[in-house]
């Protein structure tokens, strides 16, 4: 790509492969395990040696990214997995996406526009009373940045927090919330079909309501409802029916 330039600062992260890129005199190799921050405006010119996946995120132009005047790339060998659990979340789009995003979004721009890792040390009071609204409200979450207001704290120092505190981060909490509430839906009232809890749980689709429950509970829907008696009888009719207009979303 030419010599171009963006309206807004940036922080991009290869997926795959990597490129070269260059300002002013300064030329740098942006690899899978880095990422290279842009200020707005700044000129640049991107050499692609195979057809490359990359990743960006628009940062706020009244926030820390707008006193950042130069470019510059940072190396971690997390930038990797950070990049592909931002892909997956826009891939799978479910509920839960938009705060998981928002907290991975934060941590990647916190850790790179610092230079420095976000964590402290000891349980700071504040935590449970984000834990405790999560826990309140998570079938219409607040974002980060609510939470962040709530208690007088940066949102990126909320996530990172929450998730070292609690061990996961806000928005997979709340989906495995999501998924406490599904399995207790298949306890309680088995004349609901599988496409209608899935629904009603915050998933976009049966199949992708299937993965998320597998992956916490090591069953299936199906499998948990056969194996604690349940009986699938009376949620068949959420397999040959997927949620929205999806045909066949069942196993």
């Amino acid at each position: 790509m030419g010599a171009h330039h963006h309206p807004e600062p940036r922080i991009v992260f290869p997926l795959q492969f990597g490129f070269d890129t260059r300002f002013g005199t300064r030329a740098m190799r942006v690899d899978e395990a880095a990422a290279v921050f842009r200020p707005a405006g700044e000129e640049h010119e991107d050499r692609y040696r195979l057809p490359t996946t990359c990743l960006s995120l628009l940062l706020p132009g009244n926030g820390p990214a707008a006193y950042l005047r130069e470019p510059f790339m940072m190396r971690d060998v997390s930038f990797r997995s950070l990049a592909e659990a931002l892909r997956r979340e826009i891939v799978i789009a479910d509920a839960a996406s938009p705060l998981v995003m928002e907290g991975l979004a934060l941590l990647a721009s916190s850790r790179i526009l610092h230079q420095a890792p976000l964590w402290d040390n000891g349980m700071p009071r504040w935590i449970d009373v984000v834990r405790e609204r999560v826990q309140a409200e998570y079938l219409t979450p607040p974002s980060l940045a609510d939470l962040g207001r709530m208690v007088q704290r940066d949102a990126a120092y909320v996530a990172a927090t929450f998730k070292r505190i609690y061990g996961k981060s806000v928005g997979t909490y709340i989906r495995h919330l999501r998924l406490w509430q599904a399995r207790r839906c298949l306890q309680t009232e088995p004349g609901c079909s599988l496409a209608e809890i899935a629904q009603r749980c915050g998933f976009a689709d049966q199949s992708h309501f299937n993965r998320q429950f597998r992956r916490l509970f090591a069953l299936t829907p199906l499998e948990y409802l056969e194996r604690h008696g349940a009986g699938p009888a009376a949620h068949r009719s959420g397999r040959r029916r997927g949620v929205r207009g999806h045909p066949r979303a069942g196993r």
